[in-house]
């Protein structure tokens, strides 16, 4: 009997890798098309999904603060958390149009973080000690004039009455500053 050259017997080695490549390949994509097919209903994605199993977790109510009404700002102590600890202080601050009536492109940015716009003319937005006030009016090519027209007692800076002019750009409105009690 013959023995085969080498290079048959390296041929016939090299089939038989491709032949496992190609089933393990052809395997894998199978498994890979039903496995996403299964996370498309979501009882089996909870369980599929490390990410989704992530999400839910129950909150630390004891660290948790709840804050009511605007109304309720001005009343001293009034703010508490659910554990019963007083939370962190805030006041409330009116900010208004001087002159238009409505902008809804001009924003009331706090932190840098944009916290309501001027659809109305008065725009009245919760503030805590440290937090940054900035008013971005750089959709509109014309000034802005705007004012702050009211403050819960408690806010020290920015001052009621105090007024602004924006062109095209954001103009910083201060930093909030609360009394000690």
């Amino acid at each position: 009997m013959k023995q085969p050259l080498p290079e048959e017997r390296f041929l016939s080695w090299a089939d038989r890798i491709e032949r496992f490549l190609l089933r393990f390949v052809i395997i894998g994509l199978v498994v890979l098309v039903v496995t996403q097919s299964l996370l498309t209903s979501d009882p089996l994605r909870f369980y599929l999904s490390f990410a989704e199993r992530m999400e839910g977790r129950s909150l630390d109510l004891d660290n948790a603060y709840v804050f009511k009404d605007v109304d309720d700002a001005n009343q001293p102590g009034s703010e508490m958390s659910l554990s019963g600890r007083p939370s962190v202080p805030t006041g409330t601050l009116t900010v208004s149009l001087l002159n238009y009536s409505s902008l809804q492109k001009a924003v009331l940015l706090r932190n840098g973080e944009p916290i309501g716009d001027f659809r109305d003319k008065h725009l009245t937005v919760r503030v805590h000690a440290g937090d940054v006030l900035e008013v971005d009016g750089s959709y509109y090519n014309y000034p802005l004039a705007l004012e702050i027209t009211a403050a819960s007692e408690n806010i020290v800076s920015p001052k009621v009455k105090q007024r602004i002019e924006v062109k095209h750009n954001v103009v910083k409105l201060g930093v909030v500053q609360l009394k000690d009690k």
